[in-house]
């Protein structure tokens, strides 16, 4: 159905604007940042622009991305569009997220444009986060069976599965709630942005 519609019209198109132009990335952070961090990467950028320079963040994966466009209009949008939790989340499934060490060791491989190491990294334990890095790193190669299947594989609840929780509480806090399914529409509807 719906996944393999998916799958092979992306499978045409490299470049997915929910990645490219992902809020976070713009903000130059992971998708689990507080907004503390958040706020002082926008501060940051702000500074920079205002005598003609340009910053670099770990969490811009230039090293496995074309280098990230960042205007002062693009930075004041990308900041509203972290404002609210649907919306964190919703980008939240598109970006990378910097939980544990393994992350951290496997983010530091893309940076240096090392894939194979980072997804040995990754696979060596399944967590949340290391699905949903798997998951984002699979549609920036263009393998969106693999990058559905993880991603699904977070946000579906079943017995003893506690990801999503876990994702919900990283991205939005732990007092945020929400369902497995409206998740699910979130990303589903975030896919079918994609087809314009």
């Amino acid at each position: 159905g719906f996944t393999l519609f998916f799958c092979s019209y992306f499978s045409e198109r490299n470049n997915m604007k929910n990645i490219i132009n992902n809020p976070y990335r713009i903000l130059g952070v992971f998708s689990n940042a507080s907004l503390k961090e958040i706020t002082a990467n926008k501060t940051k950028l702000a500074r920079y622009a205002s005598v003609g320079k340009s910053v670099a963040f770990e969490a811009d994966m230039n090293g496995i991305l074309p280098p990230v466009s960042r205007t002062e209009a693009g930075v004041e949008k990308a900041f509203a569009d972290l404002s609210l939790p649907h919306e964190k989340m919703k980008h939240a499934l598109f970006w990378f997220v910097k939980d544990t060490n393994f992350d951290e060791m496997a983010l530091g491989h893309l940076n240096a444009r090392d894939i194979k190491k980072a997804k040995e990294i990754l696979e060596k334990k399944e967590t949340w986060s290391s699905l949903m890095n798997l998951g984002v790193l699979a549609m920036v190669q263009g393998d969106y069976d693999t990058a559905v299947g993880n991603i699904i594989s977070v946000i579906r609840e079943y017995d003893g599965n506690e990801y999503l929780e876990k994702l919900v509480a990283s991205i939005c806090g732990d007092t945020f709630q929400i369902e497995d399914d409206d998740v699910a529409h979130i990303f589903i509807d975030a896919l079918l942005e994609e087809l314009d």
